[in-house]
């Protein structure tokens, strides 16, 4: 995190954002704060578990007044996510829905996200909770949280269970409006058609697992 905040801060955005000094001194303890209580959170041998005291309101407008906390935040979701932090990545998620007009709608942004969250989550369960809590909340007045969010719905379909994961979103939730660019229907369709033609290879799979399993009990028969 100290590392992508040097990016920032050297980059030509700190051109343009003064740097006051609440951003050292109250936002940036303010995320070590969390993740020190993540891993109170996580940590099973500890005794006594704390809760996680969310953003308040104050934080989440200075996020939204200045654009160097707003990147900064960014990017920490974008690590935790990286760093498999995911009991802290839920409780902050939400938060991106008061950053789309600050960044968390924006093309980069959501390709990190969504390549770290491909790379380290493991199990459907969380990018549910991500879907729900953002992706769906703002997939039809942003297009590129749509098109985001159909990536992330095709790398779970083939995951166990994933058909099913997929099928609760595609009918309704995600799927794009008259609104939409027709490059956002191709994939979607595109979607359509995957789910599908995975859902017709499991069926004949199991046709035929069920198939062998009567054959092999016909000739158990037979000889016996």
């Amino acid at each position: 995190m100290g590392l992508c905040s040097w990016d920032v801060l050297d980059g030509a955005m700190s051109y343009h954002d003064p740097i006051d000094s609440k951003l050292l001194t109250h936002y940036l303890p303010f995320l070590i704060r969390l993740i020190v209580e993540n891993r109170l959170n996580t940590d099973t041998s500890s005794s006594s578990t704390l809760k996680l005291v969310l953003p308040q309101t104050e934080f989440v407008q200075y996020m939204i007044n200045n654009r160097l906390a707003c990147q900064l935040f960014l990017r920490f979701i974008i690590e935790i996510y990286h760093q498999k932090q995911f009991w802290l990545a839920n409780q902050l998620i939400l938060y991106l829905n008061e950053l789309v007009e600050c960044g968390a709608a924006d093309k980069l942004f959501l390709h990190q996200l969504v390549y770290f969250v491909r790379q380290s989550v493991e199990q459907i369960h969380y990018i549910g909770i991500l879907l729900d809590r953002f992706f769906v909340l703002q997939a039809q007045g942003h297009e590129f949280v749509l098109y985001y969010g159909l990536l992330l719905l095709k790398h779970v379909l083939y995951k166990p269970n994933g058909t099913n994961l997929v099928s609760k979103y595609l009918s309704h939730s995600l799927k794009p409006s008259q609104d939409h660019s027709t490059f956002i229907h191709d994939k979607y369709q595109q979607l359509l058609h995957d789910y599908d033609e995975y859902l017709r290879q499991l069926q004949s799979r199991e046709h035929s697992q069920q198939q062998s399993a009567t054959d092999k009990q016909s000739s158990f028969s037979i000889f016996h």
